[in-house]
C-alpha cells in the first residue's frame, strides 16, 4: 500500500538551527511502528523521525534530537508531515504540543526535572501545570548569580521517584500532584503570607500542633558539590568541591542551634550531585540550615469550601485565640492539602483537610 502523507505548509519559514530537539505529543488510533514525523525546508528532501505507538488512542509525548542535522538543512524549516506506511486497516493520528527548544535550557533544574517526567515518567505534557514549572524556572535563574545550573551523570539504575527526589532537593524545590497536573515550587526563605486563616475559619476542635523530633534538626552542614563522575559512583570522596562555610553560617554552622541542641548534621542531605557551582552551593546550605537548625511546629486542621483554593506549597498564617497562636510566629507551608466530601446523612459539609509546617 502507498503511504499516505497528512502535509502542513507552516505561514512562515521557522529557523531551527540553534535547536536541539523538537518535542510533540501525539494520538493514534492503532499500535505499531508505522508513523514518521518530518520536516522539510522544499517539500523535496525531507528528515524524519519514527514513532513507536505503544496504546492506541492514548497521547504520548516524544523527543526527536535534531543535533545531527546540518544546520542549512533546518534554518528554514517551512513544511511538516506525518507520514503513515505500511498500515493496510484504516487509522487516524493527531500530533499537537509541537515545541523546539535548545538542550542550554536544559541546565536550569525546572527544565532539566520537566524533561524526566516527559521523557522518563511518562507523563504527557498536558499532565504537567506549565505555569508552576515556568514560575520555578524564573526563580532558579534569579537565586543566585548566574542561575541555578544542573548537570550530571546517570550513571546506576535508579527509580524515577528517588530520582526526582534527589533532584528537587538540589533545587529547593518541592514537587505536588493536583487537579492541575504536577506542580513545580520553588521554596523561598521566607515567602509571603498568601492567605490568613483565622480562628473562625477553623472546623470546630480540628486544629492539631505538633513538634518536629529532633532527628529534623541540621545545625550545620558540609555540602559536597561538583561530582567527578569519571571516579564513578556518588560518594563523598568522588566529589571536587566542599562548602562547608558562608557569610550567614561559618564553618560549624548555626551557633546558637548548636548550643541549644548540639552540633546535628545530616549525612545524607549532604551530597549534591547535580550542582556544580559554588554560589548555589553555599545557597543551599544557608537554605537548609536556616529551614532546619531549630525545632518546627507541625499543624493539622480542617477548613470549609471557601479554602478549597489552598494547595501545597501556600504559605499561609494561622491564628487560634484558644491556643494563643502568636500571628508573626504561625506561619507555615502547606504540605498537603486534600478535599473531603461531606455527608448529608451525618449532617458534615464538604471539608478541606491541610497539613503544614512552620516555616
Amino acid at each position: 500500500m502507498a503511504d499516505r502523507i497528512a502535509l502542513n505548509t507552516l505561514a512562515a519559514p521557522v529557523d531551527l538551527s540553534a535547536k536541539d530537539f523538537i518535542s510533540f505529543t501525539i494520538t493514534a488510533s492503532r499500535t505499531g511502528s508505522y508513523l514518521w514525523f518530518g520536516i522539510s525546508e522544499d517539500n523535496t528532501t525531507w528528515h524524519e523521525y519514527a514513532i513507536t505507538i505503544a496504546a492506541a488512542n492514548v497521547a504520548q509525548t516524544e523527543a526527536w534530537d535534531i543535533i545531527s542535522l546540518a544546520a542549512a538543512d533546518r534554518d528554514a524549516v517551512l513544511y511538516t508531515r506525518l507520514r503513515f506506511s505500511g498500515e493496510t486497516e484504516p487509522v487516524s493520528a493527531t500530533i499537537d504540543s509541537i515545541q523546539s527548544y535548545a538542550m542550554d535550557l536544559l541546565e536550569n533544574p525546572s527544565g532539566v526535572i520537566q524533561d524526566f517526567l516527559v521523557s522518563y515518567g511518562g507523563f504527557t505534557t498536558a499532565e504537567i501545570d506549565a505555569t508552576s514549572f515556568s514560575a520555578a524556572q524564573a526563580s532558579l535563574a534569579a537565586a543566585v548569580s548566574g542561575g541555578y545550573r544542573f548537570a550530571g551523570v546517570i550513571n546506576r539504575r535508579t527509580g524515577l521517584n528517588d530520582l526526582l527526589a534527589r533532584m528537587v532537593r538540589q533545587c529547593r524545590c518541592r514537587i505536588f500532584g493536583g487537579g492541575d497536573g504536577v506542580r513545580l515550587v520553588f521554596q523561598a526563605a521566607a515567602g509571603a503570607v498568601q492567605k490568613s486563616i483565622p480562628d473562625s475559619m477553623l472546623a470546630a476542635g480540628s486544629l492539631r500542633l505538633s513538634r518536629t523530633g529532633m532527628d529534623e534538626v541540621v545545625n550545620d552542614m558540609k555540602l559536597f558539590y561538583d561530582m567527578d563522575w569519571a571516579r564513578g559512583r556518588v560518594s563523598a570522596a568522588n566529589f571536587k568541591a566542599v562548602c562547608d562555610r558562608s557569610d550567614a553560617y561559618p564553618a560549624g554552622g548555626d551557633m546558637q542551634s548548636v548550643s541549644v541542641y548540639g552540633p546535628r548534621e545530616r549525612p545524607d542531605m549532604h551530597l549534591m550531585e547535580f550542582i556544580v557551582d559554588e554560589a548555589a552551593a553555599v545557597d543551599l546550605r544557608d537554605f537548609y540550615i536556616t529551614r532546619y537548625k531549630d525545632v518546627k511546629r507541625h499543624a493539622r486542621f480542617t477548613l470549609f469550601m471557601d479554602n478549597l483554593e489552598l494547595e501545597a506549597g501556600d504559605i499561609i498564617s494561622v491564628e487560634h485565640a484558644g491556643l494563643a497562636v502568636d500571628t508573626a510566629g504561625a506561619v507555615f507551608r502547606i504540605e498537603s492539602a486534600g478535599f473531603r466530601p461531606g455527608s448529608a446523612v451525618r449532617g458534615r459539609p464538604d471539608e478541606v483537610l491541610v497539613c503544614a509546617r512552620e516555616v
